[in-house]
């Protein structure tokens, strides 16, 4: 069975969530209500992690450093008085190994770029200890996730991964590359290797989608494999 026809029957048992542009498909039927996401990448549009608070009322833990993302979730926060404790954005966090710090670049730019807007890291390793309980843990973020995923120690448990790789970044089909940042940084290699770390923790890639070619893994979902019975298990 090719992967086409893997994907295809796999899709009868997700839902996509979120706008054209900032969504993500996930298994509703592991989300318990009120459970805890950890979205990471938010910038100005949480269309995912608001249809997830409407829909089971999810308590959200966002994971974006940027002005920008502050902005948005003080907006919120302004209009949706009743459900702020629904949505907390996670600043100002430290790094539990080096207190990295980063550029994050610019509008349409990513951690890459030479300059920009300064933030302090936090691992991957540190949110999963921190938030354990998670139903969702979301990486959406510019590149970064290559890094994150590599430096990864800590077993990951959480029921659900959905994670945008970049390996597009700065290549033929990026509308906004960013100045002075080699093309192809990331390779497809990249992604083999992570989907391999992931897999290797128990896991399935049971969805996986691209605008073109060159861009693969743009979307994916991962599902724990003792809940993902009647799931395919994709090669990329």
């Amino acid at each position: 069975m090719d992967n086409k026809v893997k994907i295809r029957e796999n899709l009868s048992q997700l839902t996509r969530i979120g706008s054209e542009w900032g969504g993500l498909h996930l298994d509703m039927s592991l989300i318990p209500d009120k459970s805890l996401i950890v979205s990471a990448g938010l910038a100005d549009d949480i269309s995912f992690d608001l249809e997830l608070i409407k829909e089971k009322e999810c308590y959200v833990i966002g994971i974006d450093p940027t002005q920008l993302s502050a902005n948005t979730i003080t907006k919120f926060h302004r209009t949706n008085r009743s459900q702020k404790n629904h949505f907390q954005l996670l600043r100002k966090a430290v790094h539990g190994k080096s207190g990295l710090e980063i550029s994050l670049g610019g509008p349409a730019n990513t951690f890459l770029s030479p300059i920009g807007e300064k933030a302090t890291t936090i691992s991957l390793d540190d949110l999963i200890l921190m938030y354990a309980g998670a139903s969702v843990i979301k990486l959406d973020i510019e590149g970064a996730e290559f890094p994150a995923i590599e430096c990864l120690d800590v077993k990951i448990r959480v029921p659900q991964l959905a994670i945008g790789f970049h390996v597009w970044l700065n290549s033929e089909s990026d509308l906004c590359p960013n100045e002075g940042v080699p093309p192809h940084i990331y390779t497809s290699n990249d992604v083999h290797e992570a989907i391999q770390k992931i897999k290797g923790m128990g896991y399935k890639l049971v969805f996986e989608y691209r605008e073109h070619d060159e861009r693969i893994g743009q979307e994916t979902l991962f599902v724990r494999e003792d809940l993902a019975p009647n799931y395919h298990d994709i090669e990329l």
